[in-house]
Formats: C-alpha cells, structure tokens, sequence
C-alpha cells in the first residue's frame, strides 16, 4: 500500500462511528449497582459493537479475551485517586473493528489468532507490551497512550501491517521501544521516545522505516537512537547531562533542548507536561510545519497524562466536608471535566 493510500486508510478508521447496540456497565467495586461486577462476563454476554464503560477500582479486572468487536473504555490509567486496572487483554478472532481506551494494563495486549484481525485501535492506555503474535493484526492504530515496548522479540512475531503509530509516549529502556518487519507499510509519527527507547527494524535488509516528527530525551550516558533500517526525518534528540550521536537522516536536530513545560527525569512521570514552550525550537519542526511531540501530527492530538478517554466525562470531588454533626448536611465540591 503507497504511503498515501496508508495515511487515508488509517484516518477513517481513527474517525470511524460507533455503531453501537447497547452501553453495558463493569464494576468490581463492593456495592456497586453496575450491570456487571466483573469485566470478561461483560464481554462474554456483549453484542458485538457494544460499548462497555469499566469503571474505576482499586482491584484488577484481570485478563480478558475478546473474540468480538467491542468499546473497552475506562477511566483512565494514570489518575492520582483512581484508574481502571486489567493485568492482560487476549484478542482472538473475531475482534475485529475493536476499540480499547483508558485502561492501566500492567501485563500485555495479545493477538492470538489464525485470522487476521482487522481494523483496531488502542488509545489513552498505559500498556507494558502489545504483542502482535498468531497471524496478527492490520490497519491499526496505536495513538495517545504510555507504552513499554510494541511487538518485542520472543513475542510470537512482528505481525502487524498498516499500521499507525503516533502521538504516545515509548518510555522505558534497556532494548524496549518499537520493534517492526512490516516497514513499508507502519507509519511512526509525533511520539516522545524516553530514555533508551529505540525503533528496531527487523527486516533492515528490505529497506528502511521512517520515523517523523519525534523528539527523543534521556538525562544519563549517551543517547544514540540509530539502528539498522532506521531513517529519521525532523526529529530532535536531547541529553542534559551527556552526548548524543546525531541521527540518520535529514532535517534533525540533534542534542538540542525541546524546552518542555516540565520534564525533570527519563523515566514517564505523570506530573510531566511534554507541551513545547513558546521559545521551542520544535514548534512548528514537522515535516509539514507541524509541532514535533504528541500534541501535533496528521491531526492535533489531545494527549492526557492521566489516560482520560476523549469525549468522555470525569468527575472529580475537590473538597467535602471533613466532619458533620448529626442531622447536617456534607457539603461537597465537584469538578466536571468534558476532556
């Protein structure tokens, strides 16, 4: 597929509707009133194309495995108060056209299937690894949210093609970051790359990926972010505190400052504010005058540290009243969020 048949193709379905038949309930919580107390019998009684709102809890709802097209949304991964955790999510065939988004994955997203699955996106999650094993996944999306590693050796493979990669935050070290086979048709544009996160091209003997508008920062030793197969177009890298090797490509900055709000470590943080100051050299970098990070790219991006889902609203309690005779009323302060 040429690059701007790729660019279309993965639009419409980051724009796509939900054709939705019915919005179901998960809580886990002791004495919640939802349609569900625990996430996979929600799954398992869903139509397809349903939405599934999980709420947030202090317990996992533990691994799951989807065999339909479905919204998975929760509250959010990174929230000081509360999140929604799953320690897994196994995608068998079927699942085509799913949507999963605010969720704190502390184990991994897996394909494991013998047909194609077609058609996904993974938005505002914090995930350790997304594992494209089986046959594996096209057309996807993977945007917004705090990953470990995609696709990494000993996973089962790197099967995964058409695919976008954009707008998250790669953060780790060691040999984490993106891991490919399908360079022609994988799209790496406007993420952040944290300390030794890397992109590595399986295939190199092929030809080359490109990657695009990222900056990549780390504060020790010396960042150098080449690999084999590995061509980077209106990047930036960064090291405060040691050298860096300028990257292969064209139009890069290399060991140059982005002048984030405030980012003080290498390590993901969700205090961090990745937006650029007005002084950065990076505003308006892109290879088509875009921002370089996760706030700009094909389309502007609201990346939320706390992995609160687009369009749907928070609510949080800001004061309440501390103690209360017998017979008066709580006063309580409540803060609504549209994100």
């Amino acid at each position: 597929m040429k690059p701007k048949q790729l660019l279309t193709s993965l639009m419409a379905l980051v724009v796509c509707s939900t054709f939705a038949q019915n919005t179901i309930t998960v809580d886990n919580s002791p004495g919640a009133n939802a349609d569900y107390a625990d996430l996979q019998p929600a799954i398992n009684f869903a139509s397809a194309n349903d939405i599934i709102y999980v709420h947030a809890s202090e317990t996992s709802y533990g691994e799951v495995t989807i065999n339909k097209p479905l919204y998975i949304i929760g509250f959010g991964h990174s929230n000081p108060d509360k999140n929604t955790y799953l320690d897994g999510i196994i995608l068998t065939n079927g699942s085509d056209g799913s949507y999963i988004s605010g969720l704190n994955i502390n184990g991994d997203i897996i394909t494991s299937n013998t047909i194609i699955i077609n058609d996904l996106i993974f938005e505002n999650n914090k995930i350790h690894d997304i594992e494209f094993g089986g046959l594996g996944a096209n057309n996807v999306v993977i945007r917004g949210n705090v990953i470990n590693r995609i696709s990494p050796p000993g996973s089962g493979g790197y099967n995964y093609t058409n695919t976008l990669i954009t707008n998250n935050v790669i953060a780790s070290g060691g040999t984490s970051g993106i891991f490919l086979k399908n360079h022609e048709s994988i799209i790496i544009r406007n993420n952040i790359f944290l300390y030794a996160t890397k992109v590595y091209n399986q295939n190199a003997s092929t030809g080359d990926v490109v990657v695009q508008n990222c900056i990549f920062y780390r504060s020790v030793g010396t960042g150098n972010w080449n690999n084999d197969g590995v061509v980077f177009e209106n990047c930036l890298t960064y090291n405060p505190n040691g050298a860096t090797t300028p990257l292969v490509g064209t139009g890069n900055w290399d060991d140059t400052n982005p002048n984030f709000v405030y980012v003080d470590d290498q390590v993901w943080n969700p205090d961090f504010d990745f937006h650029l100051q007005p002084s950065s050299i990076a505003i308006g970098a892109g290879i088509n005058g875009e921002d370089l990070g996760i706030y700009d790219g094909m389309t502007p991006f609201l990346f939320n540290n706390f992995g609160f889902t687009a369009g749907i609203p928070t609510v949080t309690i800001t004061a309440i009243t501390e103690q209360v005779a017998p017979g008066d009323n709580i006063e309580v302060t409540i803060q609504s969020n549209s994100n």
